[in-house]
């Protein structure tokens, strides 16, 4: 029968390089392991109103940019989206009604996101 035989310092040295080795394993697999992303859509200044375009404002295509927006949003899997701005407009002489309707509007077509 064969005996291995160790000095103290091999045999300090072999269980602390297995020690360090068994501590290290975990902390570089986890710098390999993915990362979360965290990916964010954002819009701005929707002003949504059913009414004429005024100087540089597009009121009534706001709906189809915002659909357009939520496409985009959806396919590309963003977690959230922000809104800066205001997200519907008013009538040239406000209404309260018409002016909770272009929210309710602008609103449903911005629930569709799936964020």
């Amino acid at each position: 029968m064969n005996r291995l035989t160790l000095s103290r310092r091999k045999f300090l040295v072999m269980t602390g390089t297995t020690a360090a080795g068994i501590l290290i394993s975990p902390t570089i697999g986890a710098m390999h392991a993915p990362k979360p992303v965290i990916r964010f859509g954002m819009l701005s200044d929707v002003h949504y109103a059913d009414r004429e375009p005024s100087g540089d404002r597009f009121y009534r295509q706001s709906l189809a940019k915002v659909q357009e927006c939520v496409d985009v949003m959806n396919r590309e899997k963003v977690n959230f989206v922000i809104e800066l701005g205001d997200f519907k407009d008013q009538d040239v002489v406000p209404h309260e009604a018409h002016t909770l309707k272009y929210l309710t509007d602008i609103e449903g077509v911005f629930q569709q996101f799936n964020g």
